[in-house]
């Protein structure tokens, strides 16, 4: 989740909030279908935290790609 969602979403909240782009700049953030690995559900809070029930790569990496669908830096 810190490599691949929290980085990207301060890097690009900080670019957003500086003032430094011009008002027709864009920030593009990538996902991938990898969103798909993480639950059917939507966000596992519980488990991107916590990871009580264990920790699963490919499910930790599938939750972190969800997340960027989810960001939106308006």
């Amino acid at each position: 989740m810190q490599s691949n969602h929290l980085g990207h979403f301060l890097l690009t909240t900080l670019l957003a909030s500086s003032g430094r782009l011009s008002t027709s700049a864009r920030i593009i953030n990538f996902s991938s279908t990898a969103h798909t690995m993480a639950k059917k559900t939507g966000m596992d809070w519980d488990y991107v935290w916590k990871a009580e029930s264990g920790y699963k790569p490919l499910r930790s990496y599938g939750q972190s790609k969800l997340a960027n669908i989810f960001y939106d830096a308006k």
